[in-house]
């Protein structure tokens, strides 16, 4: 379906596996010389490419091209005629990226990956020697009105993701011009994304599944406490890290992440992945909520447990699922504590009956806790030496409190039993031994 600017609904994005640079030489032409790469920049000038141009330049031109301005919080199609075409670079942008090309600080290193919207690639700093992906928009995508929406969507992108602060969040570092269309400076992760991870180690232990969960709980927990809410949680958008041999989830890809103060959504448009997504967000991708991504997360804990999709599909529409068919499913995984799948179909209930948030689905995961014991001290902790000093003094202190009352009630009972007759004035003083 085309929204009004003429914008058509992009299929489901292509799996992007971010996968180790040995894995992505095997798809590229052979590596060019430094060099060479430079040279071959120059040649591109000479022939008729962009002249050389300041930092102040190139950041105007990408403001009026591009619609950085739109990130600054202006409207670039406020003074644009609807049908004037952007000045975009042409699709010639793959070639100028081989491995050795310079840009900007950067060196490129390797293709990691190339989906429907955007390629990313393997680049290094030249001065920090420190590695980062870019995500490079792809220049052929769009025309006029449809093309800026584009622009200013990935753009948004790469500034919500600089927002976030979390080590299970994927950051980004800054936005560049890559020759006339915008790229995203990410972090880059050397692992691969938990589609790819649940493929490879299915079954998944649930000692692992438990720690891909809660990592799961708290990124988006985080994002959400930042007002954004993903909207596109999927396995594909998960990369995974191991560190010391333990998988580390870092969720990325914010393309159509919803801000509070700023969300260009029109109604009508097909945004997110039909087989993650509740109805609600089927039906108007406008008017949702963070329980969109609780939905979203359930179907991808579902698929973490099973190594299965929730929802087969890959339609614009599916019917929705009910929770019960999702519980009897879960029913086949034996070693899975109630309280996970408890959790797993509270997420997946239609939207009234939902759990209601991120937090929420944490605890109901966790399940019922038990109520805390006070700790028992251990011989030789100084606590221990404190409470048995103290419960001798105690014991003490209470024999003798009882032996003290036991003495007064003796003392009590064994005295006179009626009082001295008074004496009498003028009375002889009786004498002791003398006859009455």
């Amino acid at each position: 379906m085309d929204d009004p600017g003429g914008l058509p609904c992009p299929p489901p994005p292509e799996t992007l596996t971010t996968t180790t640079v040995g894995a992505a030489e095997a798809r590229l032409p052979p590596q060019i010389p430094p060099g060479l790469a430079a040279q071959r920049l120059r040649d591109h000038r000479r022939d008729g490419g962009p002249p050389p141009e300041s930092g102040s330049d190139r950041v105007d031109r990408i403001r009026t091209s591009v619609g950085w301005g739109w990130v600054m919080g202006e409207d670039p199609d406020a003074t644009r005629d609807a049908d004037e075409e952007p000045t975009i670079l042409s699709t010639n942008a793959q070639d100028l990226l081989m491995p050795g090309a310079i840009l900007h600080d950067f060196q490129v290193e390797a293709l990691l990956g190339r989906g429907t919207m955007a390629e990313v690639y393997l680049v290094q700093h030249q001065l920090l020697r420190s590695r980062y992906a870019l995500k490079v928009l792809r220049p052929d995508l769009g025309a006029g009105r449809g093309r800026r929406q584009l622009v200013r969507r990935f753009l948004q992108e790469g500034s919500l993701q600089s927002q976030l602060r979390h080590p299970n969040l994927l950051r980004s570092h800054n936005i560049i011009d890559v020759y006339g269309t915008p790229g995203i400076v990410l972090d880059y992760i050397d692992g691969p994304t938990l589609e790819a991870f649940i493929q490879t180690h299915h079954p998944i232990s649930i000692e692992r599944i438990d720690l891909i969960a809660r990592a799961i709980f708290r990124g988006v927990q985080a994002a959400h406490a930042a007002g954004i809410i993903h909207r596109d949680l999927k396995p594909a958008n998960i990369l995974i890290s191991l560190v010391d041999g333990v998988p580390v989830p870092v969720i990325a890809d914010f393309g159509i992440a919803k801000a509070a103060a700023w969300d260009q959504t029109r109604t009508g448009m097909c945004l997110g992945t039909p087989a993650y997504m509740p109805p609600e967000q089927i039906a108007d991708a406008k008017n949702v909520d963070c329980r969109v991504d609780v939905h979203a997360i359930g179907a991808i804990l579902f698929e973490l447990v099973l190594g299965q999709r929730l929802v087969d599909t890959e339609e614009d529409s599916p019917e929705p699922l009910a929770p019960a068919r999702g519980a009897d499913q879960l029913e086949t995984r034996r070693d899975l504590p109630e309280r996970m799948k408890a959790a797993i179909v509270g997420a997946l209930h239609p939207r009234e009956h939902r759990i209601a948030d991120v937090r929420s689905l944490a605890e109901r995961w966790d399940g019922p806790q038990p109520r805390p014991r006070a700790p028992r001290a251990q011989p030789g902790d100084p606590w221990h030496t404190l409470v048995t000093v103290a419960s001798g003094f105690a014991a003490t202190l209470f024999v003798v409190m009882v032996c003290s009352t036991l003495a007064a009630i003796a003392v009590t009972l064994s005295g006179p039993t009626r009082a001295a007759e008074p004496h009498q004035p003028g009375a002889e003083p009786h004498q002791p031994g003398a006859e009455p």
